[in-house]
């Protein structure tokens, strides 16, 4: 991804916001989307954790984390990903991205005590939750665990508002 792309320069908006609002940002600390919020936080002193695996051994973390935590599998690293975090905003992404956002989800559906908030950022999560929904036995209560916001500044407005925060 370049980094004079629309969808990098959103990443490294949110990642900005988020950290101007107190919070810190933990991701999978590589490159593209991650890069560009992790940097965005940076830049307004905000702190970074990058939650990265030893199978991607190869791939150095990108350079604006604070703070590397290194996984010896896929799976203890969404494991982490996921019981660290106290919300989740997706941006557009590929595979990976959706099998996050698909496993919070599911862990949301299971068990009602582990629902964090789940905002997805964009025309492209609102098409492919109406093609779930369509496709796939998806119901009006599943898709009641994840919210659908147009812009990277409704999202942070909007996780403000789910964990109580006030709004400045």
């Amino acid at each position: 991804m370049c980094p004079d792309s629309m969808e990098y320069n959103e990443a490294r908006r949110l990642g900005g916001l988020l950290a101007s609002n107190g919070f810190v940002l933990f991701n999978g600390g590589y490159y593209g989307t991650m890069e560009a919020a992790a940097r965005g936080a940076k830049e307004v002193g905000g702190r970074t954790v990058g939650c990265t695996v030893d199978l991607l051994a190869g791939r150095p973390p990108n350079e604006w984390l604070d703070e590397e935590q290194r996984s010896t599998s896929l799976f203890l690293r969404l494991e982490r990903l996921t019981a660290r975090a106290d919300a989740f905003i997706a941006l557009r992404g590929g595979v990976g991205t959706l099998l996050e956002v698909a496993l919070v989800w599911n862990l949301a559906q299971l068990d009602g005590r582990a629902r964090k908030p789940v905002i997805l950022v964009g025309a492209a999560w609102q098409e492919v939750l109406r093609v779930l929904s369509r496709e796939l036995y998806v119901r009006s209560e599943d898709l009641a665990h994840m919210e659908t916001v147009d812009s990277v500044d409704e999202a942070v407005l909007r996780l403000r508002e789910l964990l109580r925060q006030p709004i400045a």
